[in-house]
């Protein structure tokens, strides 16, 4: 059984295209949309912050809320980057050792490394989703905005199932279920 890669993305179901995409590249083509939509969060935190420098110079009058805005946001762009980085082999590894490894060893520790970062995401879900509920039931909030803190966790929730996804997409890759396709780099 091999999962079809297709031609989500450029050229095919996405942005544009009307190819027959595959599963493969769908969740390739949504894990590179959360990151751009992560980017676009710290875009949002930059230009906060530059306008809390301004304000804070100009009229000696900093926003009073640009702090939890920060906090709020880069805790959530963080997690919008893990399932790319997962997707593109970007986290942390040691190449190192990998470098003189017999290529059959390598297949065996990148999909053991998959197969790990999918349980560990799994375990935040369970656990973040705990939380979650835990901030909802007792309505805590911010204390300058006001903004209900389960709020929070609903992207970063989206983000750690995508990341499941994509460590498990990539563990299928690398022992020969699935297809790598044109979006997907090969293990």
């Amino acid at each position: 059984m091999e999962i079809d890669s297709g031609g989500v993305g450029p050229g095919g179901v996405g942005p544009g295209g009307t190819g027959s995409g595959g599963i493969s590249a769908g969740i390739a083509w949504a894990a590179r949309i959360w990151a751009l939509l992560g980017g676009g969060i710290l875009l949002i935190i930059v230009l906060v912050t530059v306008l809390d420098v301004l304000l804070g110079k100009i009229f000696s009058r900093p926003l009073s809320s640009s702090y939890e805005i920060v906090v709020i946001g880069i805790g959530i762009a963080v997690f919008c980057f893990l399932p790319h980085a997962q997707i593109n082999r970007a986290h942390v590894r040691v190449n190192l050792a990998a470098r003189f490894m017999p290529p059959g060893i390598r297949r065996v520790s990148d999909a053991l490394i998959a197969l790990a970062f999918a349980g560990f995401a799994g375990v935040l879900i369970w656990r973040m989703s705990l939380g979650a509920h835990d901030y909802y039931r007792y309505g805590e909030t911010t204390p300058i905005l006001g903004i209900p803190v389960w709020w929070a966790f609903a992207p970063v929730l989206v983000s750690l199932v995508l990341w499941m996804l994509t460590a498990l997409l990539r563990f299928l890759q690398v022992i020969g279920l699935a297809a790598s396709g044109p979006d997907v780099p090969a293990p």
